[in-house]
């Protein structure tokens, strides 16, 4: 696997969404302080963290049983196995993976796990989805983007709050979705207090403590299991 990007200091003194999901799922790369944040959140957000990396997982196995051989994933947070890449290149071991993710000890867990089949390639890109372009244009080293790409935005696009210009997720999406060839498809999911209304007060004030991004949450239904819906939409 390559990345080929600058050695950052872990940030420690405030919680970061990625170590407070890695917490949320049971793993162990995460400090005080954002199990601390975690202890604060209700019992749902873990019984969530579980049903939004399961989804992510089936999303993954059905793209790669449809041919897709090409996946961006932004957002990648700490590795929890199995992987994207380990799921896709189980099916296909061509398959070829593009993380991306913007916090030091998610690039330096990345190296050392994400490693690829020799048929296939995985690599690390540094960098935040507030610059989609940037994003593109490096993952062009790797990625074929006349070919369909599979573009996952699993438990990211809520992070980031609606605004004018360029940083505004409508506009971020859409400029990652331009730059698709026909027979890709995105997947994504994003958290609802549709079915907790309750608890949005508390959620909400407590994950603002983080970063710029609040907490994680999830989908359940899928057009490949029996509760529902798709939540994998190919773009056109």
């Amino acid at each position: 696997m390559s990345s080929g990007t600058p050695n950052r200091q872990v940030d420690t003194s405030k919680p970061h969404p990625a170590r407070v999901y890695d917490w949320l799922l049971g793993g162990k790369d995460h400090y005080e302080v954002d199990r601390a944040l975690g202890e604060q959140l209700p019992e749902l957000a873990k019984r969530s963290a579980r049903q939004n990396r399961a989804f992510m997982r089936r999303a993954s196995a059905w793209l790669a049983q449809q041919g897709v051989e090409q996946f961006l994933d932004i957002g990648t947070g700490i590795p929890t196995e199995p992987n994207l890449h380990q799921i896709v290149q189980g099916i296909n071991p061509r398959a070829g993976i593009v993380y991306v993710d913007n916090d030091p000890i998610v690039l330096r867990h990345a190296e050392a796990l994400m490693l690829s089949t020799p048929e296939g390639a995985t690599h690390y890109i540094d960098a935040d989805v507030h610059e989609p372009k940037t994003i593109l244009r490096r993952a062009g080293r790797h990625l074929d983007f006349d070919r369909p790409v599979a573009l996952s935005l699993i438990a990211l696009m809520h992070f980031i709050p609606n605004g004018d210009g360029p940083r505004d997720p409508y506009a971020i999406v859409g400029t990652f979705l331009d730059a698709l060839a026909p027979g890709s498809f995105l997947t994504l999911s994003h958290g609802t207090f549709d079915f907790h209304p309750e608890l949005e007060a508390q959620i909400t004030g407590r994950t603002r403590t983080v970063t710029s991004r609040p907490g994680r949450a999830l989908a359940t239904r899928w057009r490949g299991s029996s509760t529902g819906s798709t939540s994998s939409n190919r773009a056109s």
